[in-house]
């Protein structure tokens, strides 16, 4: 299998509530920060 079939199949999901994001959008930064880990323990970003 290519490695890019392989990636395809590998899948991160996360999910954020309105009250992280905050009513301004102020936890958005938070929010990429968190995504950006992800990216960094798995090596699967969004």
């Amino acid at each position: 299998m290519k490695e890019y079939d392989k990636k395809l199949k590998s899948l991160t999901a996360t999910k954020f509530g309105g009250d992280v994001i905050g009513d301004q959008g102020q936890g958005i930064p938070q929010i990429i920060r968190r995504i950006h880990r992800i990216k960094e323990i798995d090596d699967i970003g969004p």
